[in-house]
């Protein structure tokens, strides 16, 4: 038995179990990523940071990148892992593929070892609560393993601390576990988590568990270490240039068919969040400056929505991208929205239901003649 210290875990979208697998070609537009994407939002720099503690990162163009050890559950197994920054919304843990010459995929993530497989690799199957997840113990050792339909619990205690984790509305997160309460038996690949006796965890709610907001003065920190520079604005020409320059696909005067061509799968634009972004100058193109507050340095606070979403073949277009505030992002993920048709946009509008009501999307005049 082993003490926990943290949990990083990801639930595997239907996108994520397809392109872990698929062979080259069966999909038009390459092999597909050999990664396994973690959300920002989910699972921040200032917690990747906490959870690997005492391992140098290297600095690389797109981020962080970390190489460790890593063990697997239930098998007396272990391999280097690379986890890093892909882009500025994800981190990713490296060589998933199973096809890749560079494969790497985790032993106990193995199909050899029991995890789940397509019967077709070639096509989509969808795929229910898979999780795989990442653990550091107190000696800290680095342990890999995954569940689906059996909760890896052996006891009810066991099964409150990992509530979040348990919780399939739940994509990813970090967990930190108070020490003396949670253990893991290194053995046993079905229910390897259980409560260290005498912990008094009957009393223990979810959220000690649970990763806490990082204070101001840390996501400072963090962002400094990071080196994120504030520029000064650009010019829009500029901007443009930057933008659509990049997109291989665009075409001028062609904006409907450059629209319905975002829901193929294509190289991701690693830059067109931030710089799209910039683009609209942090308004929305629903609700304009409606809900919106500055930030420290002045600018307005936005957030960018993939109308097709990265987990159903989208791609960081700047066709398929759109500028949003907060509200209008989580309406937009967890309101009832009607289907996003967009071959119907006229005049650079599209007019959706969000709960039944009408909102426009406004694009930006450029190519929309």
């Amino acid at each position: 038995m082993r003490e926990v210290k943290y949990i990083i875990y990801r639930r595997l979208t239907t996108t994520d179990f397809f392109n872990m697998y698929k062979p080259k070609g069966s999909e038009k537009g390459g092999g597909g990523q050999s990664y396994i994407d973690i959300p920002y939002s989910a699972v921040p720099f200032e917690a990747w940071e906490k959870f690997f503690k005492g391992i140098k990162y290297e600095k690389t163009k797109s981020g962080p990148l970390w190489r460790f050890k890593i063990n697997s559950i239930g098998f007396s197994i272990s391999q280097e892992l690379e986890i890093g920054q892909r882009r500025a919304q994800t981190f990713n843990i490296r060589g998933q593929k199973i096809t890749s010459r560079e494969a790497n995929r985790v032993k106990a993530w193995h199909p050899d070892n029991g995890f789940p497989q397509p019967i077709d690799p070639s096509k989509r199957q969808h795929i229910d609560n898979l999780v795989i997840y990442i653990l550091r113990t107190m000696d800290d050792e680095y342990w890999a393993g995954w569940f689906q339909d059996i909760i890896p619990c052996k006891t009810e205690a066991c099964e409150n601390i990992l509530a979040s984790m348990l919780d399939k509305g739940n994509g990813a997160g970090f967990l930190e576990i108070p020490e003396g309460i949670l253990q893991v038996d290194v053995k046993d690949k079905i229910t390897p988590f259980s409560t260290i006796s005498g912990s008094g965890t009957s009393i223990i709610s979810e959220d000690r568990a649970v990763f806490k907001p990082i204070s101001s003065k840390k996501k400072q920190k963090a962002l400094e270490r990071q080196k994120k520079i504030i520029r000064q604005p650009r010019p829009e020409e500029e901007v443009l240039k930057v933008l659509f320059d990049e997109d291989e696909n665009y075409k001028p005067g062609y904006v409907k068919e450059r629209l319905v061509m975002a829901k193929k799968i294509r190289a991701r634009n690693q830059r067109a969040s931030n710089v799209i972004k910039e683009l609209y100058k942090g308004k929305c193109q629903i609700s304009g400056e409606e809900f919106a507050f500055k930030k420290k340095d002045g600018t307005l606070y936005a957030e960018v929505h993939h109308l097709v979403l990265l987990g159903e073949g989208g791609a960081d277009s700047p066709f398929n991208l759109i500028v949003v505030n907060p509200l209008i992002h989580r309406m937009l993920h967890y309101a009832d929205v009607n289907d996003i048709d967009l071959s119907k946009i006229e005049h650079n509008k599209l007019t959706i239901k969000i709960n039944g009501q009408n909102y426009t999307i406004t694009w930006h005049e450029v190519g929309c003649q």
